[in-house]
């Protein structure tokens, strides 16, 4: 049987091996740790860049639901350019002041527009 000096001495000579197979451990788990950092931030622009995304569309199909409704007034008044900037005015105060969508606005003038109603008559049902 050892004696206890030789177990101390054969424990410490033996963990060479334990502190190299840790030290190689340690840096596996920093390599693990960096590629997870760098996998964050990709992680982190992604979804920054899909929200950019879903904005700019949201953008996007506002913008184009504004033309139609401008086209729409438009045509409701023949074409009279003076009467449609009259009421793209009066839609965009009112959005101002009242919150609503100066697109329903404008679809109440158009209603107006479409049963013969004039400018001024317009202004005073919306």
């Amino acid at each position: 049987m050892a004696t206890t000096e030789e177990l101390v001495i054969k424990l410490t000579a033996d963990n060479s091996d334990l502190r190299k197979k840790l030290s190689e451990s340690e840096k596996g788990v920093s390599n693990f740790g960096g590629a997870v950092s760098k996998m964050g931030g990709l992680i982190a622009a992604s979804f920054t860049g899909a929200a950019i995304g879903a904005f700019a569309r949201q953008a996007f199909l506002a913008s184009e639901e504004q033309e139609k409704a401008n086209r729409r007034l438009l045509a409701s008044l023949q074409g009279n350019t003076k009467a449609f900037e009259e009421l793209v005015k009066q839609a965009n105060r009112l959005q101002s002041t009242t919150g609503v969508a100066d697109d329903a606005i404008m679809q109440i003038q158009q209603l107006g527009a479409s049963s013969g109603k004039t400018t001024t008559e317009i202004k005073k049902i919306t």
